[in-house]
């Protein structure tokens, strides 16, 4: 069964108005449910890692959207997640300069001048006590 309802004109003309929400309501309601239903996160994590000395800096990015209504796709997921390392890096890079590149050579380096400085520690310590050796021989030949 069918119902017809009789309006009047300023009724149907109320109706109407009401029924067709302008643009700044639209945008302005749909903020509002971003603000609600939108639990979108972007997480970077710098990992700095130590393994048999040498030293390896990256950055890893997740996007976190499990609990919106308006999921991301894989696609625009990865991307996120790309642009995102690529920033991390760049700020990395930017506060620490080449260092952060050049930190295992500086490693290397540091562990061939210990080496080195122990030989010649060595050497010197040797030449001494024969020189001391060769001098008590001296005095006591005699």
């Amino acid at each position: 069964m069918e119902n017809i309802v009789q309006l009047r004109k300023t009724q149907y003309d109320d109706l109407v108005e009401k029924a067709e929400m302008n643009e700044a309501e639209i945008e302005k309601r749909a903020d509002e449910l971003y603000q609600k239903n939108g639990t979108y996160a972007i997480s970077i994590e710098p990992k700095v890692t130590d393994f048999d000395n040498k030293i390896k800096i990256k950055a890893s990015a997740y996007v976190s959207d499990w609990n919106s209504k308006f999921p991301i796709s894989d696609k625009d997921k990865r991307k996120i997640v790309q642009v995102a390392e690529e920033k991390a890096a760049n700020l990395l890079e930017n506060a620490f300069g080449d260092i952060i590149y050049n930190i295992n050579a500086i490693k290397s380096a540091k562990a061939v001048l210990r080496n080195r400085i122990r030989l010649f520690t060595g050497v010197s310590v040797t030449g001494w006590i024969l020189a001391i050796i060769g001098i008590l021989v001296i005095l006591f030949k005699n």
